[in-house]
């Protein structure tokens, strides 16, 4: 199956049991960092810009994004690329 993602694999853990999960915006920066964003680019559209610039990267990419441990659909929705090639499971 790895041969079907040629810009990478991503495995993320939402620890969606902890007591104090981690929200939409660290695990977007998360998931940007990890695909090599420049950090001139996550400065440049700010956080407030870091929910388009995923899409944005996650369209233009053809990986797999696998979000684990999920508390519930709220915590996975922010997470789910809205076109594209990307592939979530």
């Amino acid at each position: 199956m790895a041969d079907g993602f040629p810009d990478g694999h991503l495995l993320v853990d939402l620890r969606g049991m902890a007591d104090d999960p981690p929200g939409p915006a660290e695990l977007v920066l998360g998931v940007l960092k990890a695909l090599q964003v420049a950090d001139r680019d996550l400065a440049r559209v700010g956080p407030e810009g870091h929910p388009e610039l995923y899409r944005q990267v996650l369209a233009d990419q053809r990986c797999l994004l696998v979000l684990d441990n999920a508390r519930d659909e709220a915590q996975v929705r922010p997470l789910l690329p809205s076109a594209g090639r990307a592939s979530c499971s």
